[in-house]
């Protein structure tokens, strides 16, 4: 259990820092949030990012990373539906949101997980 709780220590520390680094460089959108569109074909995560199935879940966690509370963002991941995403696992895109997510299927998996666009390899 101390291995899965380090392991997922590292990954929320790297995590946070890949949120605190997207959060500065995605310019804010004047707009209504909602779906965009959906985008064909296949992708492929990239390291260091973690999504949740709930897009408020998602959200909620970010916040935690960015206010550099890794205990938090870690006893949130272990209660709430988010988990740490692997590398390079291929994934369908399932919708896209004006507030910088997106939501990702891996291939196999019937789940679809909200995440940053960052997130994805297109």
């Amino acid at each position: 259990m101390k291995t899965v709780k380090a392991v997922v220590g590292v990954v929320a520390v790297l995590a946070s820092i890949m949120v605190v680094v997207a959060i500065l460089m995605y310019p804010a959108v004047d707009a209504a949030p909602g779906p965009a569109s959906t985008v064909t074909g296949a992708h492929y995560t990239k390291s260091n990012y973690f999504g949740c199935l709930s897009k408020d879940d998602f959200h909620f966690l970010a916040s935690l990373f960015v206010q550099r509370d890794l205990n938090a963002a870690n006893e949130f991941m272990f209660l709430h539906n988010c988990i740490p995403f692997p590398e390079n696992r291929k994934v369908y895109i399932m919708d896209t949101a004006f507030d910088g997510l997106t939501k990702i299927r891996f291939e196999g998996e019937t789940e679809a997980w909200w995440t940053n666009v960052e997130a994805v390899a297109y």
